[in-house]
């Protein structure tokens, strides 16, 4: 044996910075040099910890009997064959102690630990054919061989008086470990299997080991053995590593999956020759010229630890070995090898919050614009969304109101991919399922479920095809990414910031108080898999000096191992869009308005951004109303879009507002539908086939001649079009632009002419005659979204409610609907980005 033992172990960056002679230790923030299953440990392991101080403050069983009895369950062998120890090194300890030999012998390369373990013990290596002790790995220690369990019995029993030290560390990373392993067959009492329980449960910090042997061989170890060497909360971790079969099954393909792709890259380089490998690490053999400690240099400078095999006898200075880690990783690994970024992309960066509303959206947005202004292509990406406000592209396609913004924050158009699968709900009839831009139909709840791995897919599809088209993606999660109920089927948040690779912020709203409960509380819940990717925290909207939040921030970052990134103020009036009716709670009538809209905050809204551009006109006041007795009697009434027609003129005529509308309209108060505002106008409203729930007839507010059929086909267009004839409200000739998006036709009972010509749609030349007024003028209603967005039509409009009351017109300056500028530079000022991305 050699006389000194340098930097055997992976794991351990400051020996490793010494032996390669530099100054200091770099900052590793990936380690390719520890054997650790790359999905990180089980639930079971969080939920102990954090009752972890209940645990400490009581004695752990003394020779944890418990924890020896539920490993022996798991392995299907009786319980006086375990010892459970504190992890693998402490166990060959013991058998040295109990068994006194004299020479031990191991064949190279192998584990460092037996040339440790003896040493210690003062037992000499002779050739293992002379051997008292002989050790083998399997799967082996470096290279990940398997020995046939059979040839292992044959050659304990071969040499009864000799005995074998089977290392099984890394069996569990095998599949069909069960016919691999030599655990659970008869055991010689001259054959003693020894396992880490730490490399596959992911808990190198915790020590774990067990041993397993002929009980008459156990009791003699059993008798060297110290008491209380296993701490309490290694013991109830003992108790369950096995018992989850998910995660079990979940690390095996995903450590298949990636030492496949590990190989693929290897493949990449002329000259590097991976060895077969059945464990969760790879040898490799570097081509002539290139040595492992001067590549391990290199890589550790960049902030990469790897393993070189230098100090293994058999393999030397031209083999390296590098653990399985997950794709991301691995990709960050090549490119620095190469000395190159992958196809010149950025990482792409995941926005995920503690709750909803927390500004996921708006800080996606503002980097979006940051990027852009940099002259990076940026697109934003959201999996799936939940909204009623949606949009119809230039191709036709539907998508979240959401992405739209954060697209025209980068600048760009937006597209179906970036929001592949929106859900539009429809109450007791579940939600509309649109997948690419095209609605499904609609699903309840529990059939949704049954279609995840479909929904998966086509989000996973359509983040590859921007991924492919963009330098830079900033994703979106929805809600909260550390709900335990959905965690499992959740595609949206942290999965898929797994499967992009993305560097991932949480974003907490201080705003409402528990701040840093629920940073503490999300971060402890999200398996390591998913923590791992959380690279920084962001607190927003917070209202005050930040130096009184200092103390806070610091043990925030203690706690949870992440950097706070900066904490951005309260912003009012930022005048985004947003993707729900929950933003409806934030408006607020103005005070001293000149002219007051009433928009009927219908249970089932949908696209209520139409009026965005009269909150955002000065001297207009828009309030969103459920009440008849606070419907008062506004300048103007408006019917919005719905999800649910017939549902929703059952809620006006229930509460009163029907008959309320009708006699304000008898006094002259205007009174706009838009798309299902507008069926609304007319008689009756049907829906033959359950378009949207149970077939039947509704009774309109019979204000305009008109009766509209729900129809499966759903009208997805942008459109232009002019006034075809004065209105009231607007001059001859005017142009407008916007969107329809609705299942149904609606036509007069009487033949009167339509207001509005569409001579465009989807950018096609058309001649069609749409929407429908009142003899007198006062009630109007179309299909097309966005009409007040046209501002000659707008000020046209106000102008008209502004006569009709005796009022002077004034000049309606508009404030700017999308502040992404001013996002974007508080982002800058506040947060430190440097921290997570070149």
């Amino acid at each position: 044996m050699r006389d000194t033992v340098n930097n055997r172990h992976g794991g351990d960056p400051a020996s490793a910075a010494k032996e390669l002679g530099l100054d200091s230790v770099p900052s590793v923030r990936l380690d390719f040099s520890v054997n650790i299953n790359p999905i990180g440990s089980p639930n079971c392991v969080a939920q102990i910890l954090a009752r972890g101080l209940d645990l400490v403050q009581g004695y752990p069983n003394v020779h944890a009997d418990e924890a020896e009895a539920s490993l022996a369950d798991a392995h299907g062998v009786c319980r006086e064959s375990i010892i459970i120890g504190n992890g693998s090194t402490e166990l060959f300890g013991w058998i040295m102690l109990a068994l006194k030999p004299e020479t031990a012998g191991w064949n190279d390369p192998c584990y460092s630990g037996y040339e440790e373990v003896c040493r210690a013990y003062s037992v000499g290596r002779v050739d293992v054919d002379d051997a008292a002790i002989m050790f083998i790995g399997s799967p082996n220690n470096p290279t990940g061989e398997l020995t046939d369990p059979d040839d292992i019995i044959g050659m304990a029993k071969a040499k009864p008086e000799r005995y074998l030290i089977v290392d099984e560390s890394f069996m569990d990373f095998v599949t069909d470990s069960d016919k691999a392993s030599v655990i659970g067959r008869d055991l010689p009492p001259n054959l003693i299997v020894v396992k880490s329980l730490t490399k596959f449960f992911a808990i190198p910090g915790l020590r774990l080991g067990m041993l397993c042997a002929h009980p008459d061989t156990a009791e003699k170890i059993k008798r060297v053995r110290l008491p209380w060497t296993i701490n309490a909360l290694a013991q109830e971790v003992a108790c369950r590593l096995y018992d989850d079969r998910s995660y079990i099954e979940e690390s095996l393909r995903t450590v298949a999956a990636c030492r496949d792709y590990l190989l693929e890259r290897l493949g990449e380089l002329d000259g590097w020759k991976p060895l077969p490998s059945e464990a969760n690490y790879v040898v490799v053999q570097l081509p002539d010229g290139i040595s492992s400690i001067g590549l391990q240099k290199q890589l550790m400078k960049k902030g990469i630890l790897i393993r070189s095999c230098k100090n293994f006898e058999g393999l030397g200075d031209s083999y390296i070995r590098l653990a399985v880690r997950p794709k991301d990783e691995t990709d960050e690994l090549f490119a620095a090898i190469k000395g190159e970024q992958p196809l010149g992309r950025q990482r792409p960066v995941m926005i995920v919050g503690t709750t909803s509303d927390a500004g996921k959206t708006v800080v996606a947005a503002g980097l979006c614009r940051y990027f852009s202004r940099k002259g990076i292509k940026t697109a934003p990406f959201k999996a799936q969304n939940m909204a009623l406000n949606s949009f119809v592209t230039a191709e036709g396609g539907e998508m979240g109101r959401a992405q739209v913004v954060q697209a025209q924050a980068a600048g760009i158009e937006p597209h179906t991919d970036m929001n592949p699968v929106l859900l539009k709900p429809m109450g007791d009839a579940g939600s509309q399922v649109i997948v690419d831009g095209e609605a499904m139909g609609n699903f309840p709840a529990k059939d949704y479920y049954k279609m995840k791995d479909r929904m998966k897919e086509a989000a996973h599809a359509a983040y590859d095809r921007l991924r492919d088209e963009y330098e830079m993606i900033i994703l979106e999660g929805a809600g909260s990414p550390a709900e335990i109920n959905l965690m499992e089927e959740d595609f949206v948040n942290m999965s898929m910031a797994e499967y992009a690779g993305a560097h991932t912020i949480l974003v907490a709203d201080i705003d409402r108080g528990g701040v840093f409960a629920s940073i503490l509380g999300t971060v402890q819940i999200l398996p390591y898999k998913f923590r791992r990717l959380i690279k920084g925290i962001i607190i927003n909207k917070f209202r005050g000096d930040v130096a009184l939040l200092e103390p806070g921030l610091e043990l925030i970052e203690q706690l949870t191992g992440i950097p706070v990134l900066g904490v951005l103020p309260y912003m009012k009036d930022l005048n985004i869009e947003e993707e729900d009716s929950l933003g409806i709670e934030k408006r607020k009538p103005i005070e001293g308005a000149l002219l007051d809209i009433a928009v009927i905050r219908l249970p089932r809204i949908s696209n209520y951004t139409d009026y965005m551009s009269l909150e955002q006109t000065k001297k207009v006041s828009v309030r969103y109303v459920d009440d008849a007795d606070e419907l008062g009697k506004p300048d103007l009434v408006i019917l919005p879009g719905t999800k649910n027609t017939r549902i929703d003129l059952e809620f006006l005529h229930e509460t009163g507002l029907a008959d309320k509308i009708v006699t304000l309209v008898s006094e002259n108060v205007p009174l706009f539908g838009i798309c299902g505002g507008y069926q609304m106008l007319g008689s009756r409203v049907s829906d033959p086939t359950g378009v949207e729930g149970e077939p039947g007839e509704s009774m309109g507010l019979n204000m305009l001649p008109l009766v509209s059929v729900l129809e499966p086909r759903k009208e997805l267009a942008q459109v232009e079009g002019h006034i075809k004839q004065a209105l009231p409200f607007a001059r001859k000739g005017t142009r407008f632009s916007g969107y329809e998006i609705h299942a149904g036709r609606t036509t007069s009972t009487v033949d009167i002419e339509c207001p509005l010509v569409i001579d465009s749609r989807r950018s096609e030349e058309t001649n069609e005659a749409a929407g429908a007024v009142s003899d007198n003028g006062l009630v109007f209603g179309c299909y097309v979204h966005g009409l007040f967005d046209s501002k000659e039509l707008r000020e046209q409009m106000l102008d008209w409610l502004c006569e009709q009351k005796g009022e002077k017109t004034v000049d309606w300056e508009i404030s700017d609907i999308n502040n992404f500028d001013v996002i974007t530079d508080l982002i800058e000022t506040n947060i430190d980005l440097s921290r997570i991305m070149p």
